[in-house]
């Protein structure tokens, strides 16, 4: 297939459209017949039975109904099968389909029992035989000749393998620091897989005492039946027996147990498990403290509950002492904005006021101008008809002087009633008056009707002390 036809014009496809195409490829192949040996469990789950196959050169897992399965199907027995290759979107590997019988194939069964017993169980029951291994290993480390404390371990694991780190962690080789940890991060899956470990044992045994292991963890984060293989090599068990330093494995698989790990001197079911159970050991073999130890063991931990404690209630106080610096703040926002509306309001009253002042003495010099006015006329008339009483001989000279003129001085100064009552307003502004007593100022003026009286009122409220404490 050509790479354009793949992936087009993009020579970078993203991993799930190469997912897709794969498994297109996938679905294109045609239904196969492969004869290979059972390894490992039957599993069956919802009406539906999942097997390993080994042949002599690859394996596939297959996927098939419970009713296609021989009777008395178990391990290491030879199977031929008719299926298809599938390929899901969650699958890591492909998974073979058995087809129905007859739909591709001329056979009456999808699956045919071959052998009873196919070529690695008649390895693994000989190798079993030959060197007289348990049916079931051992599983606790009190048996084992190890000393008090287990001061030294190496630990051979895949590369890059995330069960070192869970290991480590289980063991407590940081809170230890005399306990060391040598990983041997070679090949534990492949063609030299065997030859990796069994060198690794051997330059671990080859050693001096002083640099030498207390103990071989042979570990492994699971995987599928075929991986496991290896673990029952005839050499890989020879060299875990011959071994001067007690092996212990810790291979993932609780339900299937390779030979490795009946030939060890100890097995876990897990890399973390095998970690808890060496530090519980050095627990229990560790040199016993006095009365005095545990008193002050027992004072840190009461010490310790003491600091979580004061911990707990400082982020309390902590949180406390943020809310209130917030609802500070937000007061002080608030008392801000009340600030700037009372200023605002008052810059408004005064505004007001000084509409209200200023209509008020337009309103006093308007009414004054006219009180002024008509009294001028008034008193003009007075006169005038004074006058003309003297020329037409009816009023004595005395009486036109007395009657007369006086009248005609009067006037004059009635006439400038408007314009001494403007200059004494330009000459005397409006006091800074608020409340009640602006009111009052402003009746005042509203009932003035003559200079003398809007002069009274005016200088009434200007001799009083003004708000800042001094008179205006």
């Amino acid at each position: 297939m050509e790479t354009d036809q793949w992936f087009g014009d993009d020579p970078i496809a993203s991993i799930d459209r190469q997912r897709r195409l794969l498994a297109q490829a996938i679905e294109d192949v045609g239904p196969s017949s492969f004869t290979g040996e059972v390894v490992g469990k039957v599993r069956s789950f919802s009406g539906t039975s999942y097997l390993t196959l080994v042949g002599l050169d690859s394996d596939i897992e297959l996927r098939t109904p419970d009713r296609f399965i021989p009777p008395r199907t178990r391990q290491g027995q030879v199977l031929r099968v008719f299926a298809r290759p599938r390929y899901g979107p969650h699958d890591r590997n492909p998974v073979w389909q058995v087809e129905e019988p007859g739909q591709h194939h001329q056979c009456p069964s999808s699956i045919v029992r071959v052998a009873s017993m196919g070529p690695f169980a008649r390895q693994r029951e000989n190798t079993a035989r030959e060197f007289a291994l348990p049916a079931q290993p051992i599983s606790t480390l009190e048996d084992l000749r190890l000393p008090p404390k287990v001061r030294r371990i190496a630990l051979i694991c895949g590369r890059q393998s995330q069960v070192l780190q869970d290991f480590k962690n289980a063991v407590g080789a940081k809170k230890d620091p005399a306990l060391k940890v040598d990983a041997y991060t070679g090949g534990i899956q492949g063609a030299d897989a065997v030859r990796s470990i069994s060198q690794t044992i051997r330059a671990e045994n080859a050693k001096d005492a002083a640099h030498r292991a207390d103990l071989i963890v042979l570990v492994r984060g699971g995987g599928s039946y075929a991986d496991f293989l290896l673990f029952d090599d005839r050499l890989l068990v020879q060299h875990i027996l011959d071994s001067q330093i007690p092996v212990a494995t810790a291979l993932g698989h609780s339900e299937h147990q390779p030979l490795a790990a009946r030939a060890a001197a100890v097995n876990f079911d897990t890399p973390g498990r095998a970690g808890t159970e060496i530090r519980d050991y050095n627990w229990r073999n560790a040199p016993r403290k006095g009365p005095k130890y545990w008193e002050l063991r027992t004072q840190v931990a009461e010490l310790g509950q003491e600091k979580e404690r004061l911990r707990v209630e400082l982020d309390q106080l902590c949180g406390k002492a943020q809310a209130d610096r917030r609802q500070t703040e937000m007061l002080h926002g608030e008392n801000h904005r009340l600030r700037e509306t009372n200023e605002w309001l008052r810059a408004q009253e005064a505004r007001s006021l000084s509409c209200r002042f200023d209509e008020s003495r337009r309103a006093a010099q308007a009414r004054v101008d006219l009180k002024s006015l008509g009294n001028g006329l008034w008193w003009t008339l007075w006169a005038a008809l004074t006058l003309a009483a003297a020329v037409l001989g009816h009023l004595a000279t005395p009486a036109v002087v007395l009657w007369g003129f006086a009248p005609a001085l009067w006037a004059l100064l009635t006439f400038s009633g408007g314009a001494r009552t403007a200059r004494f307003l330009r000459a005397h502004p409006t006091p800074p008056l608020r409340g009640s007593e602006a009111e009052r100022f402003i009746a005042d003026l509203a009932a003035a009707r003559n200079p003398r009286q809007v002069r009274q009122a005016v200088r009434r409220f200007s001799d009083k002390p003004s708000p800042s404490g001094r008179a205006t």
